[in-house]
C-alpha cells in the first residue's frame, strides 16, 4: 500500500481515506509508532510497530466478502494483526483520497 518514514516526534499523518469518513468510510494513518484504521470515526483499531526514523512499508486487506468484513495489516512483510469489522465498508465510493486529509 505504501511507505511511511515515522518521526520520533511525528503525531496524526493520514495514509488513504475511502468513501465518506462519515458513513462506512475508510481512513488509514499513522501516529506515532501505531498504524491505525478508523471506519466511519466511530470504530478504531490500532497497530503498533513502526520503526522511528526509517522507511516502513504498510500494507491493508480487507475481506470485504463477509458479513462482517476481515481486515488485515502488514508491517515490513509481517502480518501485525487482524479484526473483523462491524459493517461492510462502502464499495462504490468516487472518493479516494492520498496522503495526508484535513
Amino acid at each position: 500500500m505504501g511507505w511511511v518514514y515515522p518521526l520520533s516526534d511525528s503525531a496524526f499523518q493520514g495514509i488513504l481515506s475511502i468513501g465518506d469518513l462519515y458513513q462506512s468510510g475508510l481512513y488509514i494513518g499513522i501516529d506515532s509508532d501505531t498504524v491505525f484504521l478508523t471506519k466511519d470515526f466511530s470504530e478504531f483499531i490500532y497497530y503498533p510497530g513502526l520503526t522511528f526514523d526509517e522507511w516502513n512499508h504498510i500494507a491493508v486487506t480487507i475481506d470485504n466478502t463477509l458479513p462482517e468484513p476481515v481486515v488485515s495489516i502488514y508491517i515490513n512483510g509481517l502480518l501485525v494483526g487482524s479484526d473483523v469489522l462491524s459493517d461492510p465498508i462502502e464499495r462504490n465510493s468516487s472518493r479516494v483520497d492520498i496522503g495526508n486529509i484535513s
